[in-house]
């Protein structure tokens, strides 16, 4: 009997969260107090991302097959009431 064996993943959903304080640093511009002007300044922070993800495998058996043509009674231990061809 064939026995098929197929692997699976599922992804679940992604859940983000900051981890730790954020870091602001100047950019190539500062601001230097011009009326309407403007200040440019990059902010970092670090992420924490969670992704569950669960695997397996799904099997399945295929078709089963007999072949007893050349079977008989003594063949198989059955000491009932078979006639031997």
């Amino acid at each position: 009997m064939p026995v098929s064996v197929k692997p699976y993943v599922t992804v679940g959903k992604p859940v983000t969260r900051c981890c730790g304080m954020p870091c602001v640093t100047p950019g190539k511009k500062t601001c230097d107090g011009v009326k309407n002007g403007e200040c440019v300044f990059t902010v970092s922070q670090n992420i924490c991302v969670e992704v569950p993800v669960a695997f397996g495998a799904a099997a399945s058996a295929g078709d089963t097959y007999v072949n007893c043509i050349c079977a008989a009674a003594n063949d198989i231990g059955f000491e009932g009431n078979m006639e031997e061809k």
